[in-house]
């Protein structure tokens, strides 16, 4: 890839749009849930997400 096809968002020269591009397409994705239990039998369920920047 070459230095001119690159693109680099430098947040204090603005982007030239109405809104912010990131707000508008980062979003988690739930894939599911973790589940463990402690030596002292205590239980613990927490969700697993990921998330994507396009």
């Amino acid at each position: 890839m070459n230095r001119e096809s690159r693109y680099y968002y430098e947040p204090a020269a603005g982007h030239g749009l109405p809104h912010d591009p990131l707000n508008a397409i980062v979003g988690p994705r739930p894939i599911g849930w973790i589940s463990s239990r402690s030596a002292a039998g205590l239980r613990n369920l927490a969700p697993y997400s990921f998330f994507n920047c396009f």
